[in-house]
Formats: structure tokens, C-alpha cells, sequence
């Protein structure tokens, strides 16, 4: 979840994780040009128990290089830094 709607502004889990080898939560998404900073955690939400279980420590911030603006595509994981 973040601050951004392709996050769900905080409010909605829009943007699935998926477990991969290794024990790895990830999910990726596309990032609009117009975006250069969003505030985000990632948050493991389980469907059977309706329990959001948030990542520890400070909201992350993501930053995109003015030289870099154009559309990106952003892939987070469960307690890495991006």
C-alpha cells in the first residue's frame, strides 16, 4: 500500500503480492511519468482471515532520477529496500 493510487492511496490493497522460491513476497506494478517519489509499505493480507499483517518499521520512500522520467515499471519485495 501507498500514497499513490497504483498503491491504493493508502487505503485499498490493489496491488497483489505473490510468493515466489525462496520464501519471497513480491509485486510489481507500472509507475506513471508524471511520478517521481511515492511512500509505501508492503502488507501481506490474508483472504481466509481478513488479517492485514503490515511490514515492520518506517513508511518506504521510492525515488525516480529526473533523468529517468518516463514510464517504469517498479518491483518491491517484503522487507527490502527498494
Amino acid at each position: 500500500m501507498g500514497d499513490i493510487p497504483e498503491l491504493g492511496k493508502w487505503s485499498n490493497l490493489i496491488c497483489p503480492l505473490t510468493w515466489t522460491e525462496g520464501n519471497n513476497w513480491t509485486t510489481c506494478f507500472h509507475l506513471p511519468a508524471n511520478i517521481t517519489e511515492f511512500n509505501y509499505k508492503v502488507v501481506i493480507y490474508n483472504e481466509s482471515t481478513k488479517v492485514k499483517k503490515w511490514e515492520d518499521g518506517p513508511n518506504r520512500t521510492y525515488s525516480i532520477s529526473t533523468s529517468n522520467l518516463e514510464n517504469e515499471d517498479i518491483c518491491l519485495k517484503w522487507n527490502e529496500l527498494a
